[in-house]
């Protein structure tokens, strides 16, 4: 079993292989998941908008959301609007509208 750090590099590497490469600021939550807080909010840019995934969701001792379908996820979350996070937290712009709905 990988120690938590290394379990995350893992899924961080994966994530970008689908996503392409991490934004250096993340939406940290207030409250951690782990104590009934929200989740950590990760940021990719991509060609049209920028996509919103969480890392907590799949921990390194099998403990994970899983369904009919799939073994084990964590949430991706797509928006057409042009990544800025600078108007992340203005809801009168269409990132601060896309950031909130998303969050």
């Amino acid at each position: 079993m990988p120690s938590s750090k290394k379990w995350y590099e893992m899924k961080s590497l994966e994530l970008e292989k689908l996503l392409g490469i991490e934004h250096e600021m993340v939406m940290h939550a207030i409250f951690p998941f782990e104590f009934g807080g929200g989740l950590d909010l990760y940021y990719y840019e991509q060609k049209r908008g920028f996509a919103i995934a969480t890392k907590e969701l799949i921990d390194e001792y099998g403990d994970v959301p899983k369904n009919r379908q799939f073994k084990g996820y964590e949430i991706t979350m797509f928006s057409p609007v042009k990544f800025d996070l600078d108007q992340a937290t203005n809801k009168n712009t269409e990132m601060g509208k896309a950031h909130t709905h998303l969050n």
